[in-house]
């Protein structure tokens, strides 16, 4: 692999992974909104940050996917 292939590999990877820890973030703060948020609140906020983590994961998966696709063709 080239240093330009290396350089983008870097950042592809970098893109991917702030991704995922949003994923579970989100993820993390549904459950805890369920336990934590005022009872008002509660289930609003799980759902919003489930459907938000939700979204980012399928996000993640194409960029994954996207990814690894690059890197057996530039490997």
């Amino acid at each position: 692999m080239n240093e330009s292939a290396k350089e983008q590999f870097k950042w592809k990877f970098w893109h991917i992974a702030v991704i995922l820890n949003g994923v579970i973030l989100f993820f993390a703060v549904g459950v805890i909104a369920l336990f934590l948020f005022p009872s008002q609140w509660r289930v609003p906020g799980s759902v919003v940050s489930l459907l938000i983590a939700l979204l980012l994961t399928i996000i993640f998966r194409r960029q994954y996917l996207k990814t690894k696709e690059w890197l057996d063709k530039n490997a």
